[in-house]
């Protein structure tokens, strides 16, 4: 398998040589399962990328689209969340002999007649990520019977005592928190 970096470099030496000259390209990247963002992030199935490129007066543009599959953590019951993203891939690569403009300063460059979408489709794939993911639109959360919701007042109202239930644990931390009513 290749490295993310040597997958997708493309030679494109003779591609710019006359202006408007096009060709079209795909790979699969598999380097970038496990690259996450928060809690979800790209799954074990490769990248996909479909990318076409143009020759212009000062470089190459080169716009495509990235496709992913993702798995993350559901936000509401803390299930498994996964799903598949679509995201653009857009990048400008200027002849390494040119002078770049101050509109093409994040311009990439063509290095020896080869262009490397590593960084660009990386961003793109890393952008494409949910940040909170749900498991399904319906998902009502964590399950009562294992996560009991009351309150002091409710059970005290009922003639209960409270009982330690199991917390979600995503609240687990908040029964360290001592406030000093003194301190106001």
């Amino acid at each position: 398998m290749k490295a993310a970096g040597d997958s997708l470099r493309f030679k494109v030496g003779p591609l710019t040589r006359s202006v408007g000259n096009a060709e079209e390209h795909s790979r699969s990247v598999s380097s970038w399962a496990g690259d996450s963002v928060g809690e979800t992030g790209v799954g074990e199935a490769p990248v996909e990328l479909a990318v076409a490129f143009e020759s212009t007066h000062d470089g190459l543009e080169v716009r495509g689209q990235v496709s992913l599959h993702w798995v993350g953590q559901c936000r509401r019951c803390l299930g498994i969340a996964e799903g598949d993203a679509i995201t653009p891939v857009s990048e400008v690569f200027a002849h390494q002999h040119g002078v770049l403009d101050a509109d093409d300063e994040e311009a990439s460059l063509i290095e020896d007649g080869w262009i490397d979408l590593s960084d660009a489709v990386r961003d793109s794939v890393l952008l494409a990520l949910p940040l909170s993911p749900l498991c399904s639109a319906d998902c009502a959360g964590p399950s009562p019977d294992v996560f009991p919701v009351s309150t002091e007042e409710a059970l005290q109202q009922e003639g209960e005592e409270p009982s330690e239930a199991p917390l979600d644990p995503r609240w687990a931390s908040l029964q360290e928190l001592r406030l000093d009513p003194e301190q106001g």
